[in-house]
């Protein structure tokens, strides 16, 4: 059974399958994403006129907190991140040594 499965995986026909299938999976990955992405955005019309009204009609003070908000978030992400990364580094500092 094993030899009758590595003739199998072996044949030309297999392997250009495999080639074939790798050569183009980025692409049908890709569209597939896109086609997606646009199905979503052609339900999503309505949602999104109705989110554009309400902050258009929205207090600018409100939106400059909240996007000061959503900066200060961002930067406690950012920092927290680069303090794990430098504790890393410096772990692998001292383990060279």
């Amino acid at each position: 059974m094993k030899h009758t499965i590595a003739v199998v995986a072996g044949c030309a026909p297999v392997r250009t399958l495999r080639v074939a299938i790798a050569r183009h999976s980025t692409l049908v990955y890709v569209s597939a994403v896109a086609i997606m992405f646009s199905l979503f955005v052609w339900n999503q019309q309505a949602e999104a006129q109705r989110v554009g009204g309400a902050v258009s009609a929205a207090e600018p003070r409100w939106l400059a907190l909240l996007v000061g908000v959503h900066f200060v978030v961002l930067l406690v992400a950012a920092m927290s991140y680069r303090l794990a990364g430098a504790d890393q580094s410096a772990r692998r500092r001292l383990r060279k040594r």
